[in-house]
């Protein structure tokens, strides 16, 4: 089986290829080809209709709340896993913010974030996705390839379920098997000449109900018990009182649970489930299925079809950064909350009503901020790109301009990851016309080595990192304080 090993951002350039992708590109058959080029034609919405395609990234829902993240997002091949370039024997590919591994057939691609070296784990993906599900899992072996990133689903599993249960409990229509004296559906003769012979006043019949207690919902349950039974995935529902919450939710709607029914569970949901309000329960469906078939699962699938799991590591990176005691204090507007429990913002009105909608990752509000007239005096947008090869892409500039404009702020900052010992020089922009600062930070990432450690090393290396940052933005709260006074 051909397996692409590229890495996230990569560039089409030449200088950048790898030579084993390289090699591997100039050997691939005729129909190893095509479905290379298959998997490069679909769009992101279109691996959402897979079902054994699992990609966790930024979702959004309303169109309005759609037009203004595609706004944000400025790069209309993003919307793809990568790129191919170039002709037969010369083939080159980009990549894009995607991370996971994905296939047809017998091609297979592997994308490892840009700080891994080849050959190794990816310990910066492991260490984001520890941070973002707030919990320390240090049992589990940081990936190296599609078995190993299985292992780290289960730490979606809090976020999708929590995102799920604030929408509201999934009920589904379900027949109910009684026998007693109150008959009040459908009399099933045969279960009744069983069971009541002699006859001893009681009726078997049916119903058909609305029920909380559905395959769906203990499709769910299971996938909790077996988790919160795995000791590498130890206090992964302990810190979150959200989490903590639809988990009794769910255990309460689900009295008939029993562990012996997993398999028959597993198989009333092949279906996927469809509602048109309560939509965060299909891919917390597809995450369960995953989940409870990792053990013994070649992960294949018939002919043509698509499998995989791709993470967006530009939202993994925006959640991590949620995390850091550096922007304590900022209101950080989450795209993936549900539209009645985040704060939205927009540039301008349309005959009074809010128009053209838009997500700064990060603000610093003033002590005269209100809801309906908002100011900051900081401003902060997460940059998963490479800032160190090139300089701030116009784009970007403009856009964190209009963050500042709608936000009175004199102040942004755009905040990029960056090989340790590469950190570039740091630019200003001083804006014109109603004045402003605009500059650039970045978060030294540990350069990964054989023979390092996940615990010991990297993620120590880490902290100082991440302390170090710190530093930086107590000075940047102070500078935007004295600005707004």
């Amino acid at each position: 089986m051909p397996v692409l090993e590229l890495t996230d951002n990569l560039q089409p350039k030449d200088k950048y290829q790898p030579a084993k992708l390289k090699a591997v590109l100039a050997t691939l058959g005729e129909q190893d080809l095509k479905d290379l080029q298959f998997i490069e034609s679909c769009t992101l919405s279109d691996l959402q209709k897979e079902s054994k395609v699992l990609l966790h990234s930024c979702d959004i829902e309303d169109p309005e709340d759609r037009e203004a993240f595609v706004f944000e997002c400025a790069h209309h091949d993003d919307s793809r896993i990568f790129s191919l370039h170039g002709s037969s024997g010369n083939y080159r590919m980009q990549s894009y913010n995607l991370v996971g591994f994905i296939g047809r057939n017998d091609v297979c691609i592997t994308i490892r974030s840009r700080f891994t070296p080849e050959g190794c784990g990816d310990y910066f993906l492991h260490y984001l996705m520890e941070k973002s599900a707030r919990c320390s899992v240090v049992d589990l072996q940081p990936p190296k390839g599609p078995d190993d990133i299985l292992k780290l689903l289960p730490l979606l599993f809090p976020s999708y379920l929590k995102r799920a249960v604030n929408q509201g409990l999934f009920k589904q229509y379900q027949r109910f098997e009684y026998n007693d004296s109150r008959p009040r559906g459908t009399i099933d003769v045969a279960r009744h000449i069983k069971l009541n012979l002699p006859f001893q006043g009681k009726i078997a019949y049916s119903t058909r109900e609305f029920s909380f207690d559905n395959p769906v919902t203990e499709l769910i349950r299971h996938t909790y018990e077996y988790i919160n039974h795995r000791p590498e995935y130890r206090g992964l529902f302990q810190h979150d009182p959200a989490v903590k919450n639809a988990i009794n939710q769910i255990k309460l709607a689900t009295p008939s649970y029993r562990s012996q029914d997993r398999r028959t569970v597993m198989q009333a949901n092949f279906k996927p489930c469809s509602h048109p309000l309560l939509t965060a329960y299909r891919p917390l469906q597809q995450l369960c299925l995953m989940i409870l078939r990792k053990q013994g699962m070649s992960f294949t699938a018939s002919k043509d079809q698509i499998f995989g799991v791709l993470f967006d590591i530009s939202y993994l990176w925006e959640e991590y950064l949620a995390t850091l005691p550096a922007l304590d204090g900022f209101t950080h507007l989450n795209n993936n909350e549900t539209a009645k429990n985040k704060t939205k913002l927009n540039l301008a009105t349309i005959d009074g009503k809010p128009k053209l909608r838009f997500y700064p990752d990060f603000y610093l509000e003033t002590a005269d901020s209100q809801r309906e007239n908002e100011r900051a005096s900081l401003v902060v947008d997460a940059k998963y790109k490479r800032y160190a090869d090139h300089s701030i892409r116009r784009s970007d500039v403009y856009q964190m301009m209009g963050y500042m404009h709608a936000l009175k702020a004199p102040q942004g900052i755009l905040l990029c990851p960056v090989e340790q010992g590469a950190k570039p020089a740091g630019k200003r922009y001083d804006l014109k016309g109603y004045g402003g600062m605009l500059g650039t930070e970045f978060l030294e990432i540990p350069q990964q080595t054989q023979g390092m450690s996940y615990a010991d090393d990297f993620c120590q290396a880490m902290h100082k990192s991440e302390d170090a940052l710190a530093k930086i933005f107590a000075a940047a709260k102070a500078n935007a304080t004295k600005a707004n006074d």
